[in-house]
């Protein structure tokens, strides 16, 4: 019986991938949203010091802050 729950699980998983997939899929490599443009002013392209002191609005986690920064760095701000 609980290796048919796990099997069901799985395929539901799996279902639930492929119907992300096919719904991001079409909007791949369009313009940046609000809330991605605002990611990308404060925390984005917030200098390494400042991020650990400076807190615009309430999302803003430092370590994120960090890696989106270097990301950003190596890979530049296209989407």
């Amino acid at each position: 019986m609980s290796s048919r729950i796990e099997q069901r699980d799985r395929w539901l998983i799996v279902g639930l991938a492929l119907l992300a997939l096919v719904v991001r899929l079409p909007g791949l490599n369009t313009g940046l949203w609000a809330d991605e443009i605002y990611s990308t002013l404060y925390a984005f392209r917030t200098p390494f010091p400042a991020q650990f002191v400076e807190f615009h609005g309430d999302n803003k986690h430092p370590f994120y802050s960090v890696l989106a920064h270097s990301a950003a760095s190596l890979f530049g701000e296209a989407p």
